[in-house]
C-alpha cells in the first residue's frame, strides 16, 4: 500500500478527540486511508491512567509517529 493518509479531525472543544479510557488505560483511535480507497481503523495503547499524559502522547503519535505505526501493522 502506498500513498497513506491520517484522517483525523482536530476539535478545540473536545481536548480528548481521538482518546478513549478502557478500563482505566487510555487508548489513543485514528484512521487513515490508503490510495484514496482503502481505510483502516487503528487503536494504539497509549500505556498510561493518566489524561494529561495521554493527550501529550497523542499528540505525539498523531504529528510524527502515525506513519511508523500503519507501516509496521499487516493489511
Amino acid at each position: 500500500m502506498r500513498g497513506w493518509k491520517l484522517s483525523i479531525r482536530v476539535r478545540n472543544a473536545k481536548p480528548d478527540h481521538h482518546l478513549f479510557n478502557n478500563h482505566g488505560t487510555w487508548w489513543c483511535h485514528f484512521w487513515a486511508i490508503a490510495d484514496g480507497f482503502y481505510q483502516k481503523r487503528f487503536r494504539i495503547n497509549l500505556h498510561t491512567r493518566s489524561l494529561p499524559v495521554a493527550r501529550l502522547l497523542r499528540d505525539t503519535v498523531l504529528a510524527n509517529e502515525w506513519s511508523e505505526i500503519i507501516s509496521s501493522e499487516k493489511r
